[in-house]
């Protein structure tokens, strides 16, 4: 089986617009390291997303840094900390480490707003194995 850090990038694209998750978020991965180009950087974090949506747990963790940093997207902790909980719970080791810091960060406020981002996005996404 090929590798998804394969050099070969005509594979990867081919993969991602057949809409597999892993390549998609491997494609967006590597996209995001071009950060000189806006419009390359904007569809890396589209790709991310549409993995993120499926449940790609390095994607949700990955789309929430990209919401914590602006990349792409406009700095939205309430975003970034849900995606980040998203992440956690499909059992991602790095966003269950990071959560806390992110939400000492988030007002009171902020909090509210992040959960009911969360329960927004929640269902939305295929539920968690296991």
């Amino acid at each position: 089986m090929r590798s998804l850090r394969s050099p070969d990038p005509i594979w990867l694209r081919r993969a991602a617009e057949l809409k597999h998750v892993p390549a998609q978020f491997e494609l967006g991965r590597q996209g995001l390291a071009q950060t000189d180009d806006p419009l390359r950087l904007a569809e890396s974090v589209r790709l991310i997303a549409r993995a993120a949506r499926k449940g790609h747990a390095p994607a949700c963790y990955t789309l929430s840094a990209c919401y914590a940093r602006g990349l792409a997207l406009e700095v939205d902790p309430a975003r970034a900390w849900a995606w980040l909980t998203l992440a956690a719970e499909r059992g991602d080791a790095r966003a269950e480490v990071k959560l806390p810091e992110l939400e000492a960060r988030l007002q009171e406020d902020g909090m509210v707003r992040a959960r009911a981002m969360l329960g927004y996005l929640r269902p939305l996404l295929p539920p968690v194995k296991g």
